[in-house]
């Protein structure tokens, strides 16, 4: 039978189709629903978060974080640690600006929201 629940992010796990249930997961703090992108898509969004690095030089490292929370959201646990996912969580709160754009642009990048229509 084919899982059926929406995959979702929490703050200390994986983030492609957690199979702990998305009403108890909600209720940790930092729950990110993600979206199921194609192979197609993905490198798409890889090429243009490379490009908007080069151009947005002011905000290089929110890019790089994009790029990051892409390959995560894409490959699933197979990318990263679980300890890696959760620095990289834990970043937006960082008191580093670099740390925050990176941490911001990684929770874009596993809602694969960046550069949509």
């Amino acid at each position: 039978m084919k899982n059926t629940k929406k995959p979702y992010c929490v703050q200390n796990g994986d983030c492609r189709n957690n199979p702990v249930d998305k009403q108890e997961g909600a209720q940790e703090a930092g729950a990110i629903e993600i979206a199921t992108i194609t192979r197609e898509r993905f490198e798409s969004l890889m090429g243009q978060a490379r490009t908007m690095q080069g151009l947005e030089t002011d905000r290089a490292e929110y890019w790089i974080g994009i790029q990051r929370g892409l390959r995560r959201a894409y490959h699933g646990e197979a990318f990263g640690t679980a300890a890696e996912h959760a620095l990289w969580l834990a970043a937006i709160n960082h008191n580093d600006t670099m740390r925050q754009q990176r941490g911001q642009g990684y929770r874009d990048g596993l809602k694969s929201c960046i550069l949509t229509g």
